[in-house]
């Protein structure tokens, strides 16, 4: 297809304890120390789709970032990738896959290599994607200084032979921002079992106040719109924030993208990307 090298992004290996873990690189150029961005895909999903449908890169250039999109992992039973977030999804879980370690030692590789300022350094998930993204704020927050969730949860059951699973307490206070559509049927808003039938998470409400209680958080600001409910946290231990938005009329997306091709074109999509980099940037 036309767009897989209209980024001008290139694809990476890395050895992780013998083995080879892929991912894709864009690192506009710059004679500055550069943020750095590791975007996660979906379930199903690959990182060259998500460079297209999410316009991170195409942000990255405008802004001066580096974006790093890591490829989950298949194999001959589901061929799909996926990413260990816990709960869902395809072989990352189901073997246990050490993508918490992939992602961390990608993170030291690139501040080693390239061009990446260590104390501006983010995480964002969509979907299966943010489901890891969680774990790691939850697990080893220490290399990241925000992360971002989009259509996500803290955990929940998908699996008949694995037993429920939801994220350990955070070992740190830590910047997060989360994403949710009112109409999302694969992880439902209000929790519990999705559409397919094959699986049950926690809520949004859940996953924010998870975050909200553990940066020991004040009272926050709700604004909202036709299009979104917007709760802002500034009041955290560590001088940390949590914003959580309810995206209205939306389902599980990444909010303004392709996905939503009709509400982009008649204006009337949340720009999930602007919303995500402001946080990161503030």
């Amino acid at each position: 297809m036309l767009y897989l090298n209209f980024f001008n992004s290139r694809k990476y290996s890395l050895d992780i304890n013998g083995f080879t873990r892929d991912y894709l690189l864009h690192a506009p150029s710059s004679s500055e120390k550069m943020p750095l961005v590791i975007a996660l895909h979906g379930y199903k999903d690959y990182p060259r789709l998500m460079e297209f449908y999410s316009g991170l890169s195409r942000k990255a250039d405008k802004e001066k970032f580096i974006v790093a999109y890591p490829y989950g992992t298949n194999n001959q039973e589901d061929k799909n990738l996926s990413w260990n977030g816990g709960v869902c999804c395809g072989n990352g879980v189901l073997s246990n896959v050490s993508d918490v370690e992939f992602i961390n030692n990608l993170t030291d590789e690139l501040i080693r290599t390239q061009n990446v300022d260590p104390k501006r350094v983010y995480v964002v998930g969509f979907s299966n994607g943010a489901l890891l993204a969680y774990r790691i704020a939850a697990e080893t927050p220490d290399k990241y200084k925000a992360f971002a969730i989009v259509s996500g949860s803290i955990g929940g059951k998908v699996y008949k032979k694995l037993p429920p699973y939801v994220i350990p307490d955070p070992k740190k206070p830590i910047s997060v921002l989360i994403m949710h559509g009112m109409n999302d049927k694969r992880i439902p808003y209000l929790g519990g079992e999705n559409a397919n039938k094959d699986g049950s998470f926690k809520s949004f409400k859940d996953s924010g106040d998870l975050w909200i209680r553990s940066n020991v958080c004040g009272d926050g600001v709700k604004a909202e719109n036709k299009l979104i409910i917007h709760e802002s946290f500034s009041k955290c231990k560590d001088e940390v924030n949590i914003d959580l938005y309810t995206v209205k009329d939306s389902g599980h997306v990444w909010f303004g993208s392709l996905m939503e091709f009709p509400k982009n074109f008649m204006g009337k999509a949340v720009p999930a990307t602007d919303i995500i980099w402001n946080f990161f940037n503030k």
